[in-house]
């Protein structure tokens, strides 16, 4: 799954953004090598909304670990991300 997102994101990504995220997940701490086999992100959105050529995105990210619950879980954090996006016929 991640090499999917990857493989799609440098293919449909300007140079600058593939150049910044190629770098992030190349790096020693990238998420894919420090949790590896033993931890999952699981994110859920709850809310959506549109400012303009702005979305406002909340959701929820917890870390689990994949083999079952752990006797110290890590609560979820509540998050926001912003977006700018342009809707048209035209690709960019």
């Amino acid at each position: 799954m991640i090499q999917a997102t990857y493989d799609a994101t440098t293919l449909i990504s300007a140079s600058a953004v593939k150049s910044e995220f190629t770098a992030f997940y190349n790096q020693p701490t990238a998420p894919h090598k420090v949790l590896k086999q033993n931890f999952k992100i699981v994110a859920k959105v709850t809310n959506i909304a549109f400012v303009g050529d702005l979305a406002q995105v909340r959701f929820t990210k917890q870390t689990l670990p994949t083999a079952g619950q752990s006797a110290d879980p890590i609560p979820p954090q509540k998050m926001i991300a912003t977006i700018a996006f342009k809707f048209g016929a035209e690709v960019a």
